[in-house]
């Protein structure tokens, strides 16, 4: 059965969807803040930037996986296909590693006022 979004209306389902999006689009603008403030510091670390977003998703999607599947057929999928999410995580790791990076050479578009 497919699900519109106006089926979901009101339902622990939609407002969880909503919550998650909320705490990562604060993430990325916090990532984006940061990365500003920082730069303007001379200071650069992206690797570490982007520590606290991959521990939310990896706290909130595993717990969910393992609600749905259990623990014993989330173990299985680990070792069945673990190496796909693996490859997927460097290649998302590196491309905000490389994004956190790139704010090192952008002008912000609203100037940060010194708070000294």
């Amino acid at each position: 059965m497919l699900l519109l979004s106006s089926d979901l209306y009101g339902t622990f389902e939609l407002e969880l969807t909503e919550i998650c999006r909320q705490i990562l689009a604060l993430c990325i603008t916090a990532t984006n803040t940061f990365s500003t403030l920082l730069v303007n510091k001379g200071t650069s670390i992206p690797a570490f930037q982007t520590l606290f977003n991959y521990v939310v998703l990896t706290a909130l999607y595993t717990t969910y996986t393992i609600y749905k599947y259990g623990p014993k057929k989330y173990f299985k999928l680990l070792l069945v296909d673990g190496w796909k999410y693996i490859i997927l995580s460097f290649m998302d790791v590196e491309g905000n590693y490389f994004t956190v990076l790139a704010y090192r050479y952008v002008r912000p578009t609203l100037p940060l006022k010194n708070v000294n």
